[in-house]
């Protein structure tokens, strides 16, 4: 009788595994055929949106711009922030935006990144930040 409870008990545990098993498979082709996907995204910036995007700049040992941007909800990301380029006494980034097109959390969120600017004589500069090559926001700055 024992025995027989076991092969039972057994064969319960083996078929609910399966089952789970055949169930996770199915969603994993059923999240094959969704068409959602990251998308390049230019934020928009006017002020009707919630996108928002603040620069910094912060005068220490070494001169440094924190950009902070600000999206309505989780389905942004950055994902490349690109290197500071320099041209005579303006700094320019092109950074790589993206937006999920489909569900995601509801909640405001903020991701942001400083550019080190090294050490510069005394002098105007400006800071300009762009996304896929269009500019979003500049800042000019003086050091004495």
């Amino acid at each position: 009788m024992r025995r027989a409870k076991a092969s039972i008990t057994v064969a319960v545990c083996v078929s609910l595994i399966a089952g789970a098993i055949l169930s996770v498979a199915s969603e994993e082709d059923n999240m094959d055929d969704n068409e959602d996907e990251w998308v390049p995204y230019v934020p928009k910036v006017e002020e009707d949106t919630a996108d928002k995007i603040d620069i910094e700049v912060l005068k220490e040992e070494e001169i440094k711009v924190d950009v902070q941007l600000t999206f309505p909800d989780g389905g942004y990301r950055v994902v490349d922030w690109d290197e500071t380029n320099r041209s005579g006494d303006k700094f320019t980034v092109d950074t790589e935006v993206e937006r999920w097109t489909g569900a995601s959390i509801m909640v405001i969120t903020q991701v942001d990144n400083t550019y080190g600017l090294g050490d510069l004589t005394p002098g105007s500069y400006e800071f300009v930040f762009k996304a896929h090559g269009q500019i979003l926001d500049s800042i000019e700055f003086d050091l004495d």
